[in-house]
């Protein structure tokens, strides 16, 4: 019987998603697709807001996501902070983005930087850029 291994998650908060050979875990993993044998990483896609947009507050951030085994979560960051600690698990994946919350840079207008990432089941990631402009 072959032992399964899981990779490990980067971003926040998705290293509890995930815990091979664990039936208690959120999801359950087992040996066999889903635990550390899926290859294909899931793919992800910002459908809002458009890149460059200009923003003048808070804004929703909304990612299409798939994959051929299951998809985990979607989580982002804004400009390298983790401002929003959630984790999206079931679709429709969607963030209400506050611009002003990038730590130092509450008045400060100017580009938004946002990563986003996709994980599946397996520990696969997509990672997806975003800039948009903050005035305020």
């Amino acid at each position: 019987m072959r032992i399964p291994t899981c990779r490990a998650l980067t971003g926040i908060l998705l290293a509890s998603l995930l815990a091979c050979g664990d039936p208690f875990a959120t999801p359950p993993c087992y040996s066999g697709p889903g635990c550390g044998e899926d290859d294909v990483k899931p793919v992800g896609d910002i459908t809002a807001p458009n890149p460059g947009v200009t923003v003048y507050g808070p804004f929703w951030l909304r990612v299409d996501a798939t994959d051929n085994i299951g998809v985990a979560g979607v989580n982002y960051l804004l400009m390298g902070f983790p401002v929003d600690k959630k984790v999206d698990a079931a679709p429709p994946y969607e963030f209400l983005v506050n611009p002003a919350a990038a730590d130092g840079l509450s008045s400060v207008p100017g580009p938004r930087f946002l990563t986003v990432f996709v994980h599946d089941v397996a520990g696969n990631v997509d990672t997806l850029e975003l800039t948009v402009n903050y005035q305020y």
